[in-house]
C-alpha cells in the first residue's frame, strides 16, 4: 500500500471537550489488556459521535503465536459496565486469529461488553463484508521500517449513514470494506457513540509475563520516524445541524504511562499537514524495567 498522506486538509473544530490518554489494564477472558488510547467523551457541546477515522501507521510487532497479539485501533462506543456497545478497527498481529505472524486489517464488536455478544471480522453474524478487493482480515503487503522515511499508512474510517447502518471504508482508496446493519446494535443504532478511542493495545494469555510490543517495538524520545503514529485524527459530529468530520483539541492531552508503554505528541508536528496526530507504542516485557529494552 502506497504512502497515503495525500487527503483533503479539513479546518479544525475547537470545543471544551476534556480528552486524555489513558492506561487500561483489565482482564477479558483470561486475557490480560494493556492499552494506550486517546479518549473523547461526548460532553456539551457535543452530544453524540456519529463515526471516526485516522491514519494509521502500519507496523509488524513481533508477536508470539501463544495466543497474545498486538494491535493499532480507533473504537467507537456507548454505554458503560457490562453494557457497552462498542466496534473496534484497526490493524493486528494474532497468529491465533489469523494463522501468521503477518499485520492485517481486523474489526471487532460487541453490544454486551464482550460478555456474551461480538467477535472479530466475520467469526460470528454481525458485519457483512462488501468489499470484493479486500477482505476484513486483509493481510498488509509492506509495513512501515523504523527509521525509513517511506511509512506505510492506511486511512480508515468508520462511521453511521443516515440509515443508521455503521459502515466501514478505506478512503484513499475509495473502498467500501463492510458494514454493521443498524439492528445489530441498540444504543450505537439509537444514540450514536457516547465515547471515541485511538491507539494501541496487546494482550498476553492470563499467567504469561511478558507482554508482547507495541507499535513498532519502541518509543524513541517520541520522534515520528522511531515510533508508531495516528495522523488527521478525527471525529464526526453535528455542527449547525450538518454531521462534520472535525479534529480533537489538542491542548486537552494529558500524557500518561504504564509499564513499558508510553504516548505523547511533545515532538511530531502541529502543523496542519499531520492535523491531530499522536505517537505511541513500546518494547514491552515485564513489570520490571531490565525487561523494557529503549
Amino acid at each position: 500500500m502506497k504512502n497515503q498522506m495525500s487527503i483533503l486538509h479539513r479546518s479544525k473544530f475547537k470545543h471544551n471537550n476534556k480528552i486524555v490518554f489513558f492506561i487500561a489494564t483489565m482482564l477479558e477472558a483470561h486475557l490480560e489488556e494493556i492499552s494506550l488510547r486517546i479518549r473523547i467523551q461526548a460532553t456539551p457541546p457535543i452530544e453524540r459521535f456519529y463515526g471516526v477515522s485516522a491514519f494509521l501507521s502500519i507496523y509488524n510487532p513481533k508477536v508470539d503465536g501463544n495466543g497474545s497479539y498486538s494491535a493499532a485501533t480507533i473504537f467507537l462506543s456507548n454505554g458503560k459496565g457490562q453494557n457497552v456497545e462498542e466496534i473496534q478497527v484497526g490493524w493486528i498481529v494474532h497468529p491465533s486469529l489469523n494463522g501468521d505472524t503477518r499485520t492485517h486489517l481486523y474489526t471487532k464488536w460487541t453490544v454486551d461488553s464482550y460478555q456474551k455478544t461480538g467477535c472479530y471480522n466475520t467469526k460470528c453474524p454481525g458485519f457483512i463484508q462488501l468489499s470484493r478487493t479486500i477482505p476484513i482480515d486483509y493481510a498488509f503487503p509492506r509495513t512501515s521500517e523504523i527509521e525509513s522515511y517511506y511509512k506505510e499508512e492506511v486511512l480508515l474510517r468508520l462511521y453511521q449513514t443516515k440509515y443508521f447502518d455503521y459502515h466501514l471504508t478505506m478512503p484513499v482508496m475509495n473502498e467500501e470494506i463492510g458494514m454493521w446493519p443498524y439492528e445489530v446494535f441498540n444504543k450505537l443504532t439509537e444514540n450514536a457513540g457516547d465515547l471515541v478511542q485511538y491507539g494501541g493495545k496487546v494482550y498476553t494469555p492470563g499467567g504469561q509475563y511478558i507482554t508482547p510490543p507495541m507499535g513498532n517495538g519502541q518509543f524513541r524520545g517520541g520522534h515520528w520516524l522511531l515510533t508508531s503514529y495516528m495522523i488527521k485524527v478525527l471525529y464526526e459530529i453535528e455542527v449547525d445541524g450538518h454531521k462534520q468530520q472535525v479534529s480533537p483539541d489538542e491542548s486537552k492531552v494529558e500524557p500518561r504511562e504504564s509499564r513499558c508503554f508510553y504516548q505523547g505528541n511533545h515532538y511530531n508536528a502541529k502543523d496542519g499537514y499531520w492535523d491531530y496526530n499522536f505517537l505511541f507504542g513500546g518494547a514491552g516485557g515485564g513489570d520490571q524495567s531490565e525487561f523494557c529494552q529503549y
